[in-house]
């Protein structure tokens, strides 16, 4: 399966460990800005696109949730959540930082919504920074 770029317009998400949330038990919850970096083997940061599915938001997280524990042999926290942002939010914070960021399919057979924000170093906290401020989180359902 070949890789696809990510219209601007459409949703990526990120499965985020209770660890890293903030204010894990309050409604204002958001993510540790990190979460959105590659660690140093890295090419990208792992994510999945949401327009991928059909149905409702809750239908699409389950979807997701469903294809990582089957393909990727992970479990899902219980207390987990996943970051939901824009893909043309998450360009533009790159851009603003002199970085060029792209949004693609990772071209998995088994999990064809598994994706990646390719483009970032671990070093680019502020664009980390910014794509958190804009992540809508909701729980897992794990």
């Amino acid at each position: 399966m070949t890789s696809q770029i990510i219209p601007d317009e459409h949703h990526i998400t990120r499965h985020v460990a209770y660890r890293k949330i903030i204010k894990p038990e309050s409604v204002e919850r958001s993510v540790d800005s990190d979460v959105f970096l590659p660690r140093e083997a890295e090419k990208y940061v792992s994510v999945d696109w949401l327009e991928y599915f059909d149905g409702n938001l809750r239908q699409r997280l389950d979807l997701v949730r469903n294809a990582m524990i089957k393909n990727r042999e992970r479990g899902i926290g219980r207390k987990s959540v996943f970051a939901i942002v824009n893909v043309g939010i998450t360009k533009e914070a790159g851009l603003q930082n002199s970085r060029k960021i792209s949004v693609r399919t990772t071209g998995e057979l088994h999990d064809p919504s598994h994706s990646g924000i390719c483009g970032l170093t671990p070093d680019d906290d502020i664009i980390a920074q910014e794509i958190a401020l804009h992540a809508r989180v909701e729980d897992a359902g794990g």
